[in-house]
């Protein structure tokens, strides 16, 4: 998806999302101040996060297994690299 085709809009339903939700945040500008619109879009985007987070510990916890990182081999990746370039 390129910023043309948003423009253009040759795909309706992404281009109303990132319009409408560009609209809401402008509007939501002018009743509120930056600081507090930037905080409450980034909690709307954690609590999702949380949610899944509790759900696989609870899942986990039920099926009475280890409960395992989605992202645990990203991480282990990302630290042989910090290691690497520490080390050199």
């Amino acid at each position: 998806m390129d910023v043309k085709d948003i423009l253009l809009w040759r795909d309706i339903k992404v281009s109303a999302i990132v319009f409408v939700s560009g609209f809401v945040l402008l509007v939501c500008l002018t009743q509120f101040s930056v600081v507090s619109v930037i905080t409450n879009i980034a909690l709307i985007c954690l609590a999702p996060m949380l949610a899944l987070r509790l759900l696989l510990t609870a899942r986990s916890a039920v099926s009475k297994s280890e409960f395992e990182h989605p992202l645990k081999y990203e991480y282990l990746i990302f630290i042989c690299i910090s290691i690497v370039e520490v080390t050199f």
